[in-house]
């Protein structure tokens, strides 16, 4: 019979752990003591230091006692500072490892020390003159103090970056020994130093020196023991022994990894739902050899590499509901070398991630790749923040022509907020990155496209959606909206090579925010454009716009040949988008435009009643709008609403002796007429303010309550009036 088994950090391993007043210390112990099917619970809130192996099959942790979270901790805190002078104290700890990768000050990640600090000029990188797979030489060299020792941190290509040690230094030339690629340092790229004592300068700044196991941190005027350091002491918080599978974590909080929070390679079928995965040294989630993960409902945040990575042989595994931010954003602190900074990664077949809200990433924010595999209804934004040609969702699948993938969706995506990086790289490189990459040979097959599909894609200092080098897509349903080019199809192997064709492009909104932008640009370097549709009714339905000058607003370059073409000029040359429209009214700024978008899973309501507003085809919104879950639309405002006009209630009283007429309710300003009528034997005399008009005109600027004044006639001459009694005289 599957049992519970309760464990609490003043527990005691001689006890039970059957009963909840029993538990026992440890999870090594309590793991000891399940079999599968068993439960192990640990006390809500108690943090549990130290790695975990994961050695036996279906066993569940969850945590009991409260709603707070169990965490498994990789931190040490560190006590004890030496005082070294000039504002830098020292602490040695026999706990760490050969490296430290996550110091965390108050609970705020800090990455190392560096020369020059992040928040100068390019980033802090310095330039490069030139370099080899050993040297770097730079100006910049020559008067810096000696950082043999310490590491040195470049970007050889746009899209990684290198960390090596300096093991000479003489002149303006490093010499550094370390795994480079792209074969080392480059000139017109950059560098900076970090993890040497000579670069703590900044509150914070800190250096670990391996051979001492030592800590070195500047604080400056600052007492260490006025605050609560932390560093990460364990490689994995959890790994896996045996090949166990069916295992399940909730409610865990993951912290503190040196290495990878949770390295789950050589298993199956493991679950994390509720969790947090937090400041880790390298990965959040790292698998090879492991189908079936799943993962519900997690944070993943302050990650130095990659959140979400998985590898090879990752089949049926899916991420869902979760939310990833800060990962990858210190250069220097993440693992070195390509694929880094990445949110999620699912390269292998019949994955998904859906669902998901992915922001403040270093490179990537969902990455996919095999057949089958979805990715959905995702919101991406401010990704690709530290390296460039990138994409926020991306796709590659190798540098030849490899199977075909079918089946792979990108459905119902809101992206965003890809910005131009050209920090530490060649200024003249002209690498962007973009909102939705279809990057080198991420084909579907002739008979199961690949999809994309209903994405709202803006603000993309690249393009909105790029396909490069792929074949036998469905593009439907798009709206793209202020991108360098909205839709960009690159054919660049050369002339005999691979094609591309199959490509199915209808009811998409593709629309320049600004008179340098296209609505989409196609290239090929074969002269092959007309055969990338099967036929001219696969190209149709769409907006391609550009209303602050809808001239010239699709590029098309056939080798080397290029020509700016207005929405008829291009309907003519192929015969492709006969029905397609261009915007439905022109524009005199940009500032006409409006998006609104709704991520969330209900139904949004969207106020208009600031102005008159019209769709991109063209259809007058007014009042409100409802947009669905996970959509977006955007607008063009064609004029203002009319301020609202102030009401006001204009009360008239009839005194005795009549009645009265014009009183109401009134817009500010309006003129109102009152008139005031006396009974027979019975005259008007004034009004209450004195006035003595009657019809009384004036100009209403207020709530006004006003009576008419009546008076009797006075009796005609001869006749006497007596009380009670009259005769005739």
């Amino acid at each position: 019979m599957a049992k519970d088994i309760y464990v609490k950090s003043d527990g005691n391993n001689a006890n039970s752990g059957l009963v909840i007043g029993s538990p026992v210390q440890t999870r090594a112990h309590a793991l000891g003591l399940a079999v599968s099917g068993d439960r192990i619970l640990t006390y809500a809130g108690d943090t549990f230091s130290g790695q975990l192996t994961q050695n036996k099959s279906g066993i569940e942790w969850d945590v009991y006692g409260g709603s707070e979270k169990s965490i498994f901790s990789g931190f040490v805190t560190l006590t004890g500072w030496t005082n070294q002078g000039n504002g830098i104290w020292s602490k040695s700890e026999s706990s760490l490892g050969t490296t430290l990768k996550h110091v965390t000050i108050d609970g705020v990640s800090i990455p190392k020390g560096r020369y020059p600090k992040f928040n100068n000029t390019d980033h802090g990188f310095l330039p490069i003159q030139s370099g080899t797979s050993t040297t770097l030489t730079s100006t910049s060299i020559s008067s810096m103090p000696n950082y043999v020792g310490a590491e040195l941190v470049f970007k050889s290509i746009e899209y990684a970056e290198d960390i090596v040690t300096i093991t000479g230094q003489s002149g303006s030339t490093f010499t550094y020994s370390g795994t480079v690629n792209y074969g080392g340092a480059k000139g017109g790229y950059g560098f900076f130093v970090q993890n040497h004592i000579n670069t703590l300068t900044e509150f914070g700044d800190w250096a670990y020196d391996a051979s001492t196991k030592t800590v070195s941190m500047y604080f400056g005027s600052e007492n260490p023991y006025s605050y609560t350091i932390k560093a990460s002491s364990t490689s994995n918080l959890v790994t896996v022994s045996g090949n166990p599978s069916d295992v399940q974590y909730n409610n865990i909080a993951f912290e503190g990894s040196n290495l990878d929070a949770l390295l789950l390679t050589n298993a199956s079928n493991f679950s994390l739902t509720g969790c947090d995965i937090r400041q880790t040294g390298q990965d959040g989630v790292f698998a090879n050899n492991h189908q079936y993960m799943s993962v519900n409902d997690c944070d993943f945040y302050d990650i130095n590499n990659n959140a979400f990575f998985l590898g090879q042989n990752t089949d049926y595994s899916q991420i869902d509901y979760s939310r990833i931010r800060e990962v990858g954003m210190h250069y220097g602190m993440l693992k070195g070398g390509l694929g880094c900074g990445i949110g999620i990664h699912i390269p292998w077949f019949n994955s998904s991630a859906e669902h998901n809200h992915v922001w403040n990433c270093g490179q990537t924010g969902i990455r996919y790749e095999k057949a089958y595999t979805q990715c959905n209804y995702n919101h991406v934004h401010h990704a690709s923040l530290r390296f460039s040609d990138a994409g926020l969702i991306y796709n590659w699948n190798g540098s030849t022509n490899n199977d075909k993938q079918p089946g792979m969706r990108c459905v119902g995506n809101i992206v965003y907020g890809a910005p131009r990086v050209n920090q530490g790289i060649n200024k003249g490189s002209q690498y962007l990155n973009h909102g939705i990459y279809q990057d080198d040979h991420t084909s579907g097959a002739p008979d199961n496209l690949h999809q994309i599909k209903d994405n709202f894609v803006f603000d993309i200092e690249g393009v909105g959606i790029f396909l490069h080098n792929s074949e036998s897509f469905d593009i439907t349903g798009n709206t793209v909206f202020n991108c360098n080019h909205g839709l960009q199809i690159s054919s660049d192997t050369a002339p005999g090579g691979e094609r591309m064709e199959d490509l199915h492009f209808k009811n998409n909104i593709m629309v320049a925010k600004t008179a340098n932008q296209t609505a989409f640009f196609i290239f090929s370097n074969q002269n092959d454009i007309p055969d990338m549709v099967n036929s001219p009714s696969d190209w149709d339905y769409n907006v391609l716009a550009r209303p602050i000058d809808d001239t010239d607003s699709i590029r098309i370059q056939a080798v080397s040949t290029t020509t700016l073409n207005t929405l008829a000029q291009w309907k003519a040359m192929y015969g492709w988008d006969a029905n397609s429209s261009k915007s439905p009214v022109a524009i005199s700024s940009t500032e006409q435009f409006r998006i609104e978008t709704n991520p969330d899973e209900t139904s949004k309501v969207v106020d208009l009643s600031d102005g008159t507003y019209i769709d991109m085809h063209g259809v007058e919104q007014t009042s409100t709008i409802t947009l669905a879950p996970h959509s977006g639309i955007l607008l063009i405002k064609t004029g203002d609403t009319p301020p609202p006009v102030d009401e006001y209630t204009v009360t008239v009283i009839a005194g005795t002796g009549g009645s009265v007429s014009g009183g109401g309710v009134y817009e500010e300003g309006d003129t109102a007429t009152l008139e005031a009528i006396p009974d027979t034997g019975w005259h008007f005399v004034r009004w209450s303010n004195d006035v003595t008009d009657n019809p009384y005109t004036f100009n209403v600027t207020g709530d006004v309550t006003l009576q008419a004044i009546f008076a009797q006639d006075e009796p005609s001459p001869g006749v006497i009036i007596v009380k009670g009694k009259f005769r005739i005289v």
